[in-house]
């Protein structure tokens, strides 16, 4: 069974990543869906329809990281 821990691990700074990257899990995951999701399709059409799918899926990976470890 995995638990999740209650808080970081003493050796992690205390400062969260956002405040020195100004990275958000929303541009984190449009950066990491590209590489990480392909549409197979070459319409444009159905490549933009599949876009902010593939993104919130991303996004939910990235959130659930901390769990999945």
């Amino acid at each position: 069974m995995i638990e999740k821990t209650k808080s970081p691990p003493s050796n992690l700074p205390h400062a969260t990543p956002q405040a020195r990257t100004q990275m958000t899990v929303d541009n984190l995951a449009i950066v990491f869906c590209p590489n990480l999701l392909r549409c197979t399709s070459d319409d444009p059409t159905v490549v933009m329809r599949n876009a902010n799918r593939e993104f919130k899926y991303v996004k939910e990976l990235i959130l659930a990281a901390d769990f999945l470890r």
